[in-house]
């Protein structure tokens, strides 16, 4: 995958503008309803992403291997773009290395952390390419952890990403259009 990383914070504002209009309309299609029956939001972590609770917190126990840090089925009510990850300085100490998405059991994007730090308080890494998953698709994501490190350890790792859903369901009104 070829990254966008260091985007201005206008082109950033622009990106998530064309994920945040192309998820109105993919949901509203999958869900079948109108676009203005969809409200868009970031996804949360306890909400969206079955993690322990509403903060991009993870806790990982095994050294020089992949820890999973999401596994959920996506709700049929729901639809998730994805297009990027952010890790906060404070967990970019070359302790985690890479970043696996899959959809079901087929990796469909791999982020090498440590070729796209670049010395940021709070890199992000921006995917050229939002990736989408529907009604009852299996998101996961696992983080290698590098050998020799400590564990267990609590890492921050932020998925940045939409959700689009009906009207009422989390949110009552929609968000930017």
């Amino acid at each position: 995958m070829v990254y966008a990383h260091r985007l201005s914070p206008e082109e950033k504002k622009l990106a998530e503008t064309k994920v945040i209009e192309d998820l109105r309309v993919r949901a509203a299609d999958v869900l079948d309803v109108t676009p203005d029956q969809i409200v868009v939001r970031d996804i949360l972590p306890k909400t969206d992403l079955e993690l322990p609770d509403e903060v991009w917190e993870v806790s990982l126990g095994t050294a020089g291997d992949y820890n999973r840090i999401v596994n959920v089925t996506v709700p049929s009510d729901k639809v998730l773009f994805i297009y990027g990850i952010k890790v906060p300085s404070t967990s970019m100490d070359g302790e985690i290395s890479v970043v696996k998405i899959y959809k079901g059991n087929d990796i469909i994007d791999v982020i090498d952390l440590q070729k796209t730090y670049d010395g940021e308080k709070y890199p992000e890494i921006i995917l050229k390419k939002y990736l989408e998953f529907l009604p009852n698709d299996t998101l996961k994501i696992d983080v290698y952890l590098k050998s020799g490190v400590t564990t267990p350890v609590t890492k921050n790792i932020i998925v940045l990403g939409f959700v689009g859903e009906k009207v009422g369901k989390t949110l009552t009104s929609t968000i930017e259009q």
